[in-house]
């Protein structure tokens, strides 16, 4: 009996469905074209009000990472690119503003953090690859995932910092910029995309 190898780490699983129905469901799949708005905000907890003391903002992006496949078959797997994912769950999304600017400059925060995930899901996904052996463990992954997970939730803290939560339009610009020129770098790296045939 062939033996199954499983490896869930993820802060979500999901379907993920294309084209059209994506737009329906809960879970979105990253791509460059995706604009987070306020209707992605679908937790109860968003709120837009006057009387509101303050802002917030839970963007319900995820980095996840899952496995299924015999002992034999993930030996022999190098890519692992499919399996790596920068997932926004609209369920888990709020934002709390006082009025609809504030809204929208949150919004703008989110889908940095958006891209962010993206940028570290390929970083990810080259460790992996870069990294993986014939006979190394499932569990080899594991240092480059919490390394990498650190790294992203710094960063994100950092530029919501910076951009005083994305009220700053000028210096979130400038952020989204370079991210998203590190992950054009990456461009082998993205989910559908076969890795260079070198390592680096």
């Amino acid at each position: 009996m062939t033996r199954t190898l499983v490896a869930l780490i993820t802060l979500l699983v999901a379907p993920v469905l294309p084209g059209r129905a994506q737009a329906e469901t809960d879970l979105v799949e990253w791509s460059e074209a995706y604009q987070v708005t306020l209707s992605d905000f679908r937790s109860a907890a968003t709120q837009i009000h006057p009387k509101l003391p303050g802002s917030s903002m839970q963007s319900g992006v995820r980095l996840g990472f899952g496995v299924q496949m015999s002992t034999a078959a993930f030996m022999f797997t190098r890519n692992f690119n499919p399996k790596v994912s920068a997932t926004l769950q609209r369920s888990a999304a709020f934002l709390t503003a006082p009025d609809s600017t504030t809204a929208k400059q949150l919004a703008g925060l989110a889908r940095y953090e958006f891209d962010l995930t993206e940028l570290y899901a390929r970083k990810l996904r080259k460790a992996l690859f870069e990294n993986k052996k014939t006979f190394s463990d499932i569990g080899f992954f594991e240092p480059y995932f919490q390394e990498l997970q650190a790294e992203m939730a710094a960063e994100s803290s950092r530029v919501a910092n910076v951009t005083q939560m994305g009220q700053d339009q000028d210096k979130l610009r400038e952020e989204q910029e370079r991210v998203r020129e590190e992950i054009n770098a990456l461009s082998g790296f993205c989910k559908t995309c076969k890795p260079p045939k070198k390592r680096n």
